[in-house]
Parts: C-alpha cells; structure tokens; sequence
C-alpha cells in the first residue's frame, strides 16, 4: 500500500532531490513549517523507505570520461538473458542498465576513456552473447540533460546538464581513495 503523502511532504521530496544538503532552516522556510516538523518528516520518509539514501551528481566527463549508450534486442531465452544481465552488472564502467519491453528490451550506459575502448568493450560483449544479441543500436552521448521532478510539485522544472562536454581533470592521490 503507498504511503499517503500530503503537499509538505512533496515539496520536501521536491527540494531535496534538486539538493540534498539544504539546510533545515530554508528548507522549513520554504514549505513554511519549523525546522522540527520538517526534520520529523524527513525522518518518517525515511523510514517508510521514500527517502533511500541521499547522493550527489558526479559529471563524469570533468574526470575524463565520456558516456556511450548500448541499446538492444535480446532474444526470448531466459536463462541466457540472466547470466547476460549478471554479466554487465559486474562491469565497472556500467552506470546504467535499464530492461524493457519495447523498441529494445536492453539499455547500457558505460563511461569509458575513448572510443577505442568503447569498440572493444561492444566487440566483447556481442562475441560473448552473440546468441542472445538479435540486433543492437549505439550511440556516444553529447549532453545528458536531467529535469526537476515536477510530478513531486507544482512547478517548472530546471533543467540541467549533469553529463557536458568532455574534460580532464586530474585527481590528486587523496581524491583517488
């Protein structure tokens, strides 16, 4: 059964997931309730497991990475298509998998380093599962725009590039671990 949610607690889901570290303070201003109730809220959406976790968006491309889309058809044959699924999800450049029922049935989103790597990481996996694979578009992403979760609240949302235009900064060894 969902969780009966009333307006405060859509605007507080709608503020946090645009910024996860908003203060109490402006936050409660925002949906005009004191910094308790908005702190018990956020306490209760978390366990009701609407809030799982709070995270941050990192622009991979800052870091010298590009994003490469896979999208596929698979054939109907179960047993492959688990270990095929089991498969990708061990790969560390995997930032998404999505499975559908469509146009495709398989979505990968891979950062990599070049294209280069990108061929071999497609010429692996479509040799491994050349049997699975029935066909396969792909694509290198450009600019990946994300929008403000506007079915939380009555807004417009902003949108933002949170993967841009490929550059190369270097970790120190501190930011390495």
């Amino acid at each position: 059964m969902a969780y009966k949610l009333d307006k405060i607690d859509y605007r507080i889901l709608f503020e946090l997931d645009k910024n996860a570290r908003i203060a109490d303070t402006n936050l409660a201003k925002m949906v005009k309730k004191s910094k308790e109730s908005v702190r018990y809220r956020i306490k209760k959406l978390q366990e009701e497991k609407i809030i799982n976790g709070f995270s941050i968006w990192i622009d991979p491309t800052k870091l010298g990475y590009k994003s490469a889309k896979i999208y596929l058809i698979l054939a109907n044959k179960p047993a492959q298509k688990k270990e095929f699924i089991d498969y990708v999800k061990k790969d560390k450049r995997l930032f998404w998998l999505g499975i559908a029922d469509g146009a495709w049935n398989a979505g990968l989103t891979y950062f990599i380093k070049s294209n280069k790597e990108f061929y071999e990481l497609k010429n692996e996996l479509f040799s491994k599962f050349k049997d699975l694979i029935l066909d396969s578009f792909t694509a290198v992403l450009i600019d990946v725009y994300l929008s403000d979760k506007t079915f939380l609240h009555n807004s417009f949302g902003e949108w933002k590039i949170i993967f841009g235009s490929e550059e190369n900064y270097k970790l120190d060894k501190t930011e390495m671990h």
